[in-house]
C-alpha cells in the first residue's frame, strides 16, 4: 500500500505500464502530489507515465494525462472519440508541457500561452514534480467546451475550446462543417456538474 490521502493510493497514479524497475524520484513525488492535490480535477487512472528505458524513450520521463478520461467520454453525446492529453516531459534540466492528441510528445510552438517550458539544469527531481502538479492544476481547472455540428446528413464535426483565450485546443471531423454557430456546446472542464446548451 502506497501513502494515502483523499481516499486514493500514490500507487493508482502516474502508473508506468511498462517499466519493471524502480522508478525515478520525480515519478515517487508526482504520485504523492497527485493523490494529494489532482484528487477531485483528474482520475488516477486517466494519468500515466513513460519512464526511461522503454523502446519509447523520450529522453526523459513523459506524463500523460488524459483530459477527457473514459466517464466524461461516456457522457457526451455523440460520444468523443479523440484523445486529447497533458504531456510533460522531464529530462533532468527542461521540463514542458503541452495540450496534445494522439501523438506522444510531438512538439509544440514556445509562443503558446498554455505551454509549460522552464530549462534549468539545476532543478531537482522534487522542484520538477511541484512544477508539473501546479502546471496540471492549472491546465485542469481551465473552462473547456465541446463544441459540435451536427448535419442533417447524420455528420459531426468537432472541437475543443478553451474558453478564457477562446482557442481551438483539438477538433475532429472536416473543417467546413465546423461554420456558423454549433448545434451542441458541452462544458467538459472544470470537473463537476456538465452543462449543455
Amino acid at each position: 500500500m502506497g501513502s494515502k490521502g483523499g481516499g486514493l493510493d500514490a500507487e493508482d497514479w502516474f502508473v508506468d505500464q511498462y517499466q519493471d524497475s524502480a522508478d525515478q524520484p520525480f515519478v515517487v513525488h508526482l504520485r504523492r502530489l497527485g493523490v494529494e492535490r489532482l484528487a477531485g480535477l483528474v482520475d488516477p487512472w486517466a494519468t500515466e507515465c513513460i519512464q526511461p528505458g522503454h523502446q519509447m524513450d523520450f529522453g526523459g520521463c513523459l506524463i500523460l494525462v488524459d483530459v477527457l478520461d473514459h466517464e466524461t467520454r461516456r457522457a457526451l453525446r455523440p460520444p468523443c472519440t479523440w484523445n486529447l492529453d497533458l504531456q510533460v516531459l522531464w529530462n533532468g534540466s527542461a521540463l514542458q508541457g503541452y495540450w496534445g492528441d494522439g501523438y506522444l510528445w510531438d512538439g509544440f510552438h514556445p509562443d503558446y500561452d498554455e505551454i509549460l517550458n522552464v530549462h534549468d539544469p539545476s532543478m531537482t527531481d522534487v522542484e520538477a514534480a511541484e512544477r508539473t502538479v501546479e502546471w496540471l492544476q492549472e491546465q485542469l481547472s481551465r473552462p473547456l467546451e465541446l463544441r459540435q455540428w451536427e448535419r442533417p446528413d447524420g455528420t459531426t464535426s468537432s472541437e475543443l475550446w478553451l474558453t478564457d483565450i477562446g482557442g481551438r485546443i483539438s477538433s475532429h471531423g472536416r473543417p467546413w462543417r465546423r461554420r456558423g454557430e454549433p448545434t451542441r456546446v458541452t462544458r467538459v472542464r472544470p470537473p463537476g456538474r456538465s452543462a449543455t446548451r
